[in-house]
Formats: structure tokens, C-alpha cells, sequence
């Protein structure tokens, strides 16, 4: 932890070269150097003044924001306006060490899901035959939903359509898609103006008529593009 009122020049200039941090500890003081130095109780200065140590924000964005389309939506709208990031390079190291990471495993545990009694909590490892608890004969509802593996694809399609992602992570997220598509193929929803497949779930979110000829030819039975780019 630094404890210096001001960071010197040196620090700035050793930013674009990369330096480790541990070479920095001879300019920058921290604490381990003052208690090396015999200071008991160190001095831990700011660099930032404030009228307040408790005036910051009480609530991250992320927790007001509820849906993840718009927790998306904020943090590449904010990594935009910083000139020191690559928003390309952010995309793709958010996408694959962290949503498809979460897709894949939520599809694993959909597969691999126990199914739960409404009533009695029983839970069994294949639901039975006919489809009632064999103790108490209350429903089976699973214990997985499908909003819970879906929750992040059709955000991570989006963002990788608007910023044309191409390559091996682009092929990676199709065939995500062709595996959840299947998965989920005339899987109902509770409602029937809700959509029923997760085709139609992305369609709703697309806004323009060249968007649905697109996706209207697919299902007619046109050759598929090769790009994710071009095939939604």
C-alpha cells in the first residue's frame, strides 16, 4: 500500500513501458518501506483530497442496474471514453474469461440437474415418469431454469454483432448458440407471448426489418454465413 501525497514523474513514465511493480518500490513509498525504516505507526497519506472518507458512492452501478444487457451497456459505454483501452481487446477478455465461462458452465449444470418437489423438497436425480413426486405426488420443478443459462448469451451476441468480433471467438459463441438452440428447440416459456426458442428470444431483441429477412431466409433454408457476424 503506498502512502505518498503525490506520485513522481518516474511513476508515469515507467506506465508505458510496463515495469513491475516491485521495481517501482525505490520511488514510490509504501508501508513495508516505513516499517522497514522503524516508523511504527506510518503516516498513510492521499492522493485524491476529499471532504469526506465515507462520501463515495454507497451502491455500485451495478447493483442499480438490474437486467445485464444494461450492466453491459454501461461498462463498454465507459471503457469507450477511456482513449487508454482497447475496446476490442476488453471485449474479447470479458467475453471469454467471463460470460462464456458462465454460459458453458450453466449449460453443464442444466444437463447434469437435480429436479425438486414444490411440496415435500424431495429432490431426484431424473424426474420420475409421471412427472409427480413418488412421496407426496406434489409437482417437479427443476432446480436450473432456462433464464438461467440464457441470461448471458443473447448480451454477448449483441455486443459481439456491434463490435464485429470475428475469429476463433466468434466461432466459439456460435457454436454455444447451435448447442443452447438445440438444447432449448420448443421449449415453452409459461406464456405464449413470450417467445419459445432461443431464435425467437434473440429476434425480439432486434429492431430492424434487415435483421429479420435474415434471420427469415436462415430458417427457409439458405445456405449459413460463415461469420457469427453475418449469421445474426
Amino acid at each position: 500500500m503506498e502512502v505518498t501525497e503525490e506520485f513522481p514523474p518516474e511513476f508515469y513514465e515507467a506506465t508505458y513501458r510496463f515495469e513491475d511493480p516491485h521495481k517501482l518500490k525505490s520511488i514510490v513509498r509504501t508501508v513495508e518501506h516505513e516499517l522497514a525504516s522503524g516508523i511504527k505507526y506510518p503516516s498513510i497519506s492521499f492522493t485524491i483530497p476529499t471532504t469526506h472518507i465515507a462520501g463515495g458512492p454507497l451502491q455500485t452501478m451495478y447493483r442499480k442496474l438490474n437486467k445485464m444487457s444494461e450492466k453491459l451497456e454501461a461498462h463498454f459505454g465507459l471503457e469507450e471514453k477511456i482513449r487508454a483501452v482497447d475496446r476490442i481487446d476488453a471485449l474479447s477478455r470479458a467475453i471469454s474469461s467471463h460470460f462464456l465461462r458462465d454460459i458453458v458452465g450453466n449449460l453443464r449444470k442444466f444437463g447434469q440437474q437435480t429436479f425438486r418437489c414444490t411440496k415435500c423438497n424431495a429432490k431426484y436425480r431424473r424426474p420420475p415418469i409421471s412427472g409427480k413426486c413418488l412421496k407426496c405426488g406434489g409437482p417437479i420443478q427443476l432446480t436450473v431454469h432456462k433464464g438461467t443459462v440464457l441470461k448471458y448469451l443473447e448480451p454477448t451476441i449483441r455486443m459481439v454483432r456491434r463490435y464485429g468480433l470475428e475469429g476463433y471467438l466468434s466461432q466459439r459463441i456460435r457454436i454455444i448458440y447451435d448447442e443452447a438452440k438445440s438444447l432449448f428447440r420448443e421449449v415453452g416459456v409459461g406464456r405464449e407471448s413470450r417467445p419459445t426458442t432461443l431464435e425467437e428470444m434473440i429476434e425480439v431483441h432486434r429492431g430492424s426489418n434487415e435483421e429479420d429477412n435474415e434471420l427469415k431466409a436462415e430458417r427457409e433454408g439458405e445456405k449459413a454465413p460463415r461469420r457469427l457476424v453475418d449469421f445474426l
